[in-house]
């Protein structure tokens, strides 16, 4: 109210007072606010009444004396025109004074809220405008959404980001973060919530109006929207040294309940060969991150198919399947085909195990810390693998054994016969000298599929099967000019010495039983050898002639 005459002015109509000439300033040379298109009260009086709007209000309040303003009385100042009396009498001189101000001391009350739940959108409406600027004017700690059926703690809303600019439409505005969002999701009465509405709890310290006005503390339902988006991948990270495979997903989903049948991978130029990753293994957790663990075999066929070392240059991409996986709003993935792959090479150099034993068949096998490429077998340096008693001896180097020419995360190689005889007598084993063999790998012996060379000297200690597979006799052959007989056996028999062959069981016969002539006396070639050579006293070999 404006007590600016000493006589009754005409506020009937109101049109009579022009609010356009009326100003509210810092002082009498300012015209800061404008009351253009304000409500008049129509009252003839000593006095004019004017209700401010919200935005006229609060401006007044930011340079007033009062809670909220500069500290300074505002002032009021009419143009000349601006009213008439009874009489139509105008005021024609210009006027200004100081506003007799009362603070304000009313508390801002909660009107109404609304949460989006696509977006994390949160719109909140005061009986006020309420300050939000800077955004620590509100204080989050202070607001949270509960849940009223008592199974999930308070939401709280830190971390929100709340915009600064209180807004005189009386609204605060924020957006909660992708964790909230979910959260409020799943306790929501909308798709994929507990079915039980959020409710709003602010207290009194969550907010204050722009005289410092602390909010009246309220709990309140608030209107809920759906989440109606569905998610999708942005972009797919594959490590070719682990295997990792990282899709980042627009949004914050169940990542454990991806279903991993529903995603592949193919070469990028031909689109052939795709990878169906089924048997792959996923990270559990609420996260925008899907991590999948290829299966070794995924992973070589990856590299292979990659533009990394040990691919064709092309590179990969990857298709995500319709129903693949959905968020937390029950909206399923759409089909994301041809997503480009991100290819990070495999630089980790193969390590090797364990190595196995048999020296019944001769056959080593290596375990290895992932696939290597064995095709064709020549890639394998035989020559830099050593079966020794002690570290650096090369008592037998295994050039000339044979390799089975198979990618394989082991290599299995057969010895030669020679190799395994000796690999024998130099074993914890029966017929060795005690001690374990070991197995002596160097630099650069194996390389994996993408191309890396083992770099470091491997010396594994032998896992040895003890030779049980008993010899065998195959052939034989008399020389009866010589007394000469030369027995042909599936291994190697130990002669050595002479004294092992027991030559009172070895019988010359015409029908196979042992009731022929005995070798006893015959001489026995001390040679460990596939035969063995016997020498037969002359009354033995004129015997046999006869």
């Amino acid at each position: 109210a404006l007590p600016i005459s000493t006589e009754t002015i005409d506020t009937t109509p109101v049109s009579n007072v022009d609010v356009a000439r009326i100003y509210i300033g810092d002082s009498s040379a300012y015209k800061n606010i404008s009351l253009t298109g304000l409500q008049v009260t129509p009252l003839d009086a000593l006095f004019i009444t004017i209700q401010l709007d919200e935005v006229a209000r609060i401006a007044a309040l930011s340079i007033s004396g009062t809670p909220g303003g500069d500290g300074d009385p505002a002032f009021v100042n009419i143009d000349p025109v601006t009213f008439k009396d009874i009489a139509q009498n105008h005021i024609l001189q210009s006027q200004s004074f100081s506003l007799d101000e009362t603070a304000d001391e009313i508390k801002p009350t909660f009107v109404s809220g609304s949460l989006n739940l696509s977006t994390g959108f949160m719109l909140l409406y005061f009986s006020e405008t309420i300050r939000t600027t800077p955004s620590s004017s509100v204080k989050l700690v202070d607001m949270a959404l509960p849940n009223r059926t008592s199974v999930l703690s308070d939401l709280l809303l830190t971390g929100a980001i709340v915009t600064e600019e209180n807004n005189r439409d009386k609204s605060v505005k924020m957006l909660l973060n992708d964790l909230q969002r979910v959260t409020a999701i799943r306790r929501s009465d909308q798709r994929g919530g507990d079915g039980v509405s959020l409710f709003l709890n602010i207290n009194q310290n969550a907010v204050v109006d722009m005289a410092g006005n602390g909010v009246v503390a309220k709990t309140s339902t608030i209107a809920q929207y759906a989440d109606v988006v569905d998610p999708f991948v942005r972009t797919i990270t594959l490590n070719m040294t682990n295997g990792k495979m990282v899709l980042n997903i627009s949004e914050i989903v169940d990542v454990g309940s991806l279903n991993v049948s529903l995603v592949a991978f193919m070469n990028k130029t031909t689109g052939s060969h795709e990878v169906i990753l089924s048997g792959a293994d996923v990270m559990p957790g609420d996260s925008y991150l899907a991590t999948i663990m290829l299966t070794e075999s995924q992973r070589v066929k990856a590299i292979e198919a990659s533009a990394t070392p040990g691919g064709d240059g092309e590179g990969i991409f990857s298709t995500v399947y319709n129903g693949a996986f959905q968020d937390y709003g029950e909206n399923f993935v759409n089909l994301n085909a041809n997503l480009a792959v991100e290819e990070i090479p495999d630089i980790e150099n193969p390590r090797l195990l364990t190595a196995n034993i048999n020296y019944g068949t001769g056959i080593i096998i290596v375990e290895s810390s992932e696939t290597l490429d064995l095709t064709p077998n020549t890639l394998l340096n035989l020559g830099n693998c050593f079966i020794e008693n002690v570290t650096n001896d090369q008592s037998i180097v295994l050039t000339g054994a044979s390799v089975t020419g198979v990618d394989a995360e082991s290599i299995t190689i057969e010895l030669l016969e020679t190799q395994r005889v000796l690999a024998i007598a130099l074993s914890g084993t029966p017929g060795g000298d005690g001690v374990r063999a070991i197995l002596r790998v160097r630099p650069s012996t194996v390389r994996d599929i993408a191309q890396n060379e083992n770099s470091d000297e491997f010396v594994l200690s032998l896992i040895e099967t003890k030779d049980s597979i008993n010899p065998g006799v195959l052939s034989a052959e008399v020389f009866f000019t010589s007394g000469t007989i030369i027995i042909f056996a599936n291994e190697t028999i130990d002669t050595t010495p002479k004294s092992l062959v027991v030559l009172q069981d070895i019988f010359l016969t015409n029908d196979g039983s042992s009731n022929g002539i005995t070798m006893s006396g015959a001489d026995v070639i001390a040679s460990d050898q596939e035969t063995i050579t016997l020498i037969m006293p002359e009354v033995t070999r004129v015997g046999a002639i006869e």
